[in-house]
């Protein structure tokens, strides 16, 4: 550092960032932020209950909020590649959120979210805002106490389903717990989120006790779906079904012969009552 520079030292926290160093910062965040909630995505089909999996998909929604808004105040602090593409020292940490998707079990998924990556998300952004000027980063501070505020509602969220999981599958207790103390291990290696300097680590492969992660080919369904056939609606007017009926079989009568919907639409006249009722 030349000795003009050091003119400009200031023991104020908010002075040690210039721009390029905050863009930095958040463009982590993003990356962080992203890998996190597709990582989330991936995990709705094989999470049965429907509150859990109504409630992951609100947050996937308020995380991509939060990325969307944070990609575009690292372009407004005018970063010099426009692309986004490169993690560059924070390689090692996004690699971490992303692989969580590999998690062995649900209570194994829903226990390290809950308990190690998104309340590292959180730190970090009340770390941020903490440390940063709420009137030179206006626009930053605006977004990230929405973003930190849902932190909290998601946190205690993934906690309350972790433990509702490992009710259900307590054999899966001891894996779900090593799995999380493996994650905090590979969070604390790689120098966790924070808005400090990044270690630049290398990537250290699979975490232990990972499972390759694969789309379900049976998705996983609340025990209360009841799996059975749509039928017409009983209305107390029958004539009001019967003009739907009559309406439908019209459009039928206009497709070419031969073709799979006139079989169809044949196949119903006979086996309905109601369509061949319409014929006479």
């Amino acid at each position: 550092m030349s000795e003009a520079s050091s003119f400009l030292l200031s023991p104020q926290p908010r002075a040690r960032w210039m721009r390029l160093d905050t863009a930095q910062l958040l463009k982590r965040f993003f990356f962080c932020e992203r890998a996190l909630l597709i990582s989330e995505a991936a995990w709705i089909p094989a999470i049965a209950p429907l509150e859990i999996k109504a409630g992951m998909a609100r947050f996937i929604w308020q995380s991509s909020e939060t990325a969307h808004a944070l990609r575009e105040r690292v372009f407004e602090l005018r970063f010099p590649s426009r692309l986004l593409e490169e993690e560059g020292a924070d390689r090692a940490l996004v690699e971490l959120f992303s692989a969580v998707k590999d998690s062995p079990s649900v209570p194994a998924f829903l226990m390290s979210v809950g308990k190690i990556l998104l309340p590292a998300l959180r730190d970090a952004y009340q770390a941020y805002l903490e440390a940063s000027d709420a009137i030179a980063d206006g626009p930053t501070h605006r977004f990230l106490a929405l973003a930190l505020a849902e932190k909290a509602e998601q946190i205690s969220a993934f906690e309350a389903w972790a433990e509702s999981a490992l009710v259900h599958d307590r054999e899966l207790r001891e894996g779900a717990l090593a799995w999380t103390q493996a994650v905090a291990n590979r969070l604390s290696d790689v120098g966790d989120v924070g808005v400090g300097q990044s270690p630049s680590a290398a990537a250290a492969g699979p975490l232990p006790g990972s499972k390759p992660y694969a789309i379900p080919r049976q998705p996983a369904r609340d025990p209360r779906f009841w799996p059975c056939r749509f039928y017409w609606p009983e209305w107390p007017n029958c004539r009001h079904r019967l003009q739907l009926l009559l309406r439908q079989q019209g459009r039928y009568r206009e497709l070419p012969p031969g073709t799979n919907q006139q079989r169809r639409a044949q196949w119903a006249r006979q086996s309905d009552p109601w369509i061949a009722l319409q014929e006479h």
